[in-house]
């Protein structure tokens, strides 16, 4: 099941992690991978009630946790993503990508303050990710200058894959667009423009080209 699994073959994974789930039932790990594994085929319900299975023999499992608030999250029940992602912090304290989590339910559900903190938590346990939404946050509350900042955080760090490195180019060059600081607003649009970000393409076209 791992050799199929780490060669992302998910559908011969699931079917090894089965067998496995035969000969020992209670193996909390082979049922957390089974719902890897189903998660990565989209099999969302399947992959919860894996999950479930995991949590049900360790109920102290913070990956598990963690994943069943992914499946919550994108479901849409945030309060219910909030509630897993808690169980994942508070059962391993130093797991940042659970803090990172938590923080962008708390976001969609639209309390920032403990989003904010939540995603600092997360920077602090070296998931730095977050500093994206330190900044969008920052952003919305009307501090660009702040924001700017903290996007600087996240590339310096090279935190992300390059389609998140072109969203948060084109939201530091929104604030400073807000800032009116013309130069390294379309330094930062031209950036995320040639990364393929078409928010950035458009706003360069409109404010950095001059028209003849």
């Amino acid at each position: 099941g791992l050799a199929y699994y780490r060669h992302k073959d998910f559908k011969n994974a699931t079917d090894a992690f089965n067998r496995t789930l035969k000969m020992n039932p209670k193996n909390y790990l082979a049922w957390f991978l089974k719902g890897n594994s189903l998660y990565s085929q989209a099999l969302y319900e399947k992959a919860d009630l894996a999950y479930d299975k995991a949590l049900f023999y360790n109920d102290s499992y913070e990956k598990a946790w963690n994943m069943r608030g992914m499946i919550y999250l994108y479901a849409g029940n945030i309060a219910e993503a909030i509630n897993a992602f808690s169980n994942a912090t508070e059962n391993a304290d130093l797991f940042g990508r659970a803090w990172y989590n938590k923080g962008r339910a708390l976001y969609c559900s639209g309390d920032y303050d403990q989003a904010n903190e939540s995603f600092n938590e997360a920077v602090n346990r070296g998931y730095l990710q977050a500093w994206n939404y330190i900044g969008l946050i920052s952003y919305y509350s009307g501090n660009y200058s702040i924001a700017a900042k903290f996007y600087d955080y996240y590339l310096t760090n090279d935190s992300g894959n390059e389609i998140n490195n072109a969203i948060v180019w084109f939201n530091q060059g929104m604030a400073y667009y807000k800032l009116n600081d013309k130069k390294n607003a379309c330094e930062k649009f031209h950036k995320a423009c040639s990364m393929n970000n078409n928010n950035a393409c458009k706003m360069l076209l409109m404010n950095c080209v001059e028209k003849k």
